[in-house]
């Protein structure tokens, strides 16, 4: 059966209106008609809703072929999935609703896969699209609180100093500097134009509304370190400045017992937009330069080209977050969703693999990520 029209409840509004503008002495049977008409449309809700069977993992629909292109995992790894990331076996939000903590992280990975309205989910999830919004935005809220520091601290007990090395070995196989491990970048996510506060969200660059993002990305394929979301019209070196990373460079990136002609501290590297700094490095600048500095800035660029691989399989492992017209800043967390679709690509790259790790690899020295217990624990 038809979910009810929008025009009946705006009818029954209309009657509720004119019974209430008439006082005590209204009309009555106007007012038995408003009931008539909400006890009939409340009623073909509930047979509406009862048609719906709960989801089910275990249902034989359910291939692993059509699990993985609806969850963009394989089916045997959710439940360790969801241990590591401490989702609970019961959730429930403050007007009572309740679900599993597996319930809740497949409905998050289906709608954060593909762009799709809470409707066109109900029957996959046997629920209404008010509980859909409910368990959605609860898991979400639940997993940045649990996990938001991850990205926010650059050091992280998988990340040593012997690992940094390893990754200092393995761009220098690409590359002319020794001592670089990490990339970082700033990415522009466009987004609805919100109805205010249009200036502070327009990129001037790229001609969009949007948020923006700065992130770190090792040769390994994660992102270790995310910041954001900020307003559209900010620079790269605000976000530089706003993050805090550099401190946290200073403290952590050092090489201890290297000797010269080694640098002695490890450095990321980024595009032109970010100064020089002895923990932050950039292709040499002007109309000016050297044929051996435009040669180095040939080669480093191919090695920056990685960054903007983790930018794309973000968007397109998650590609709501690539929606824009349903990203209304608004309406919805978004920044927040950008943030876990983040998370949740780590998380497959620990199981899967990613490619600039392949990029990276050799035969005698492969790099590759943690394994997923290992990069989730803070």
């Amino acid at each position: 059966m038809d979910e009810p029209d929008d025009e009946v409840w705006e009818a029954a509004l209309l009657m509720l209106e004119a019974v209430l503008l008439d006082g005590a002495d209204g009309d009555l049977e106007l007012a038995e008609q408003l009931i008539d008409v909400l006890e009939a449309n409340m009623d073909e809700q509930r047979v509406h809703v009862n048609n719906w069977v709960r989801f089910d993992p275990n249902d034989e629909k359910w291939t692993g072929e059509k699990w993985r292109e609806t969850f963009r995992f394989e089916k045997g790894d959710m439940r360790r999935l969801q241990r590591a990331l401490h989702l609970p076996a019961e959730m429930s939000s403050p007007c009572r609703k309740r679900w599993t903590g597996f319930d809740g992280l497949c409905l998050v990975l289906r709608r954060l896969a593909y762009p799709c309205r809470l409707c066109d989910l109900e029957e996959m999830f046997g629920r209404h699209r008010s509980e859909l919004s409910v368990i959605s935005n609860t898991t979400l809220k639940f997993l940045h609180e649990e996990w938001r520091d991850l990205f926010s601290q650059l050091m992280n007990p998988w990340l040593t100093n012997d690992r940094l090395e390893e990754f200092a070995a393995a761009v220098h196989r690409r590359c002319p500097m020794s001592n670089i491990v990490g990339l970082i970048d700033g990415t522009v996510r466009p987004m609805c134009r919100p109805i205010i506060g249009q200036r502070l969200f327009f990129n001037g660059h790229k001609r969009v509304h949007a948020l923006k993002f700065q992130s770190v990305v090792m040769p390994n394929g994660l992102i270790v370190h995310l910041h954001g979301p900020v307003e559209g019209r900010r620079h790269d070196s605000f976000l530089l400045a706003d993050s805090g990373l550099l401190p946290q460079l200073e403290e952590h990136f050092n090489r201890p017992g290297v000797q010269a002609p080694e640098p002695p501290v490890f450095s990321l590297y980024g595009d032109p937009a970010y100064p020089i700094r002895a923990h932050l490095l950039a292709p040499y600048r002007g109309q000016n330069i050297t044929a051996a500095q435009q040669q180095f800035n040939t080669e480093m660029s191919q090695v920056r080209m990685c960054v903007e691989w983790e930018f794309g399989k973000l968007i397109q492992l998650f590609a709501f977050v690539d929606f824009k017209k349903n990203l209304k800043v608004l309406l919805q967390p978004i920044g927040v969703m950008y943030i876990i679709a983040a998370l949740f690509t780590n998380c497959y790259k620990c199981l899967y693999g990613s490619k600039t790790a392949r990029y990276f690899s050799t035969d005698e020295h492969p790099v590759t990520p943690p394994v997923l217990e290992e990069y989730l624990q803070l």
